[in-house]
């Protein structure tokens, strides 16, 4: 896989593999921070892990990514841009790390095959569109912590 803009992790790509099955980028030192749309596109990306020291996650990293059906996230991150997985039709379930206190526009937008979400303890505000055309997601738990649901929310 390669990235769609290289430039936005705060460090340098010193190797990209790929064997059996798994692609691994190596830096040349340690990415707290993923910039918009790092992944944008990135029609190979089948399963993301994204490593523990991470904080934020910006716009759009991993939008249009189609075939992308897995996610793990660390618990280091407490920030997630707009339209972050929007339009990841393959994408399954997500679990949230308990630091996200927001979900911010069009998050998940059009994850046609979304079925699970587990919105962490702590979450405060769900913005609007969040969930816009997620068909599959049949269930979600909303915990109390969450004082803001802006509209359009789920629209489907």
């Amino acid at each position: 896989v390669v990235p769609d803009n290289p430039d936005v992790f705060g460090a340098v790509i010193i190797s990209n593999t790929y064997a059996d099955g798994v692609g691994v980028i190596v830096f040349d030192k340690t990415v707290t921070s993923i910039g918009s749309e790092a992944f944008w596109n990135c029609a190979n990306l089948t399963s993301v892990v994204i490593p523990e020291g991470v904080t934020s996650i910006g716009n759009s990293t991993f939008e249009l990514c189609k075939n992308l059906i897995s996610v793990q996230l660390p618990e280091s991150l407490n920030s997630l841009g707009s339209y972050v997985f929007a339009r990841c039709e393959d994408l399954l379930s997500v679990n949230l790390p308990h630091n996200i206190k927001s979900l911010n526009s069009f998050t998940f937008e059009n994850c046609a095959n979304l079925t699970t979400i587990t919105l962490p303890e702590g979450l405060t505000s769900i913005s609007s569109n969040v969930f816009n055309g997620c068909s599959s997601l049949t269930s979600i738990v909303i915990p109390d912590s969450v004082t803001v649901i802006d509209e359009n929310s789920f629209e489907l």
